[in-house]
């Protein structure tokens, strides 16, 4: 990622925007994440099902 250099940074608003970023980077993880584990537990219980009929 490229951040572009203003003439005048106000370090306050870096700071934000870093923290914002960084807040939905780990947002978008955890929601990955947590669609993975879904889609593997529902292939659980299907087989579990399958198996135990």
């Amino acid at each position: 990622m490229i951040f572009q250099t203003f003439p005048h940074p106000s370090l306050l608003n870096e700071n934000l925007l870093k923290e914002k970023i960084i807040s939905l980077n780990i947002f978008c993880s955890i929601s990955i994440y947590s669609r993975i584990n879904v889609r593997r537990w529902r292939k659980n219980l299907m087989s579990r099902n399958i198996d135990s009929q």
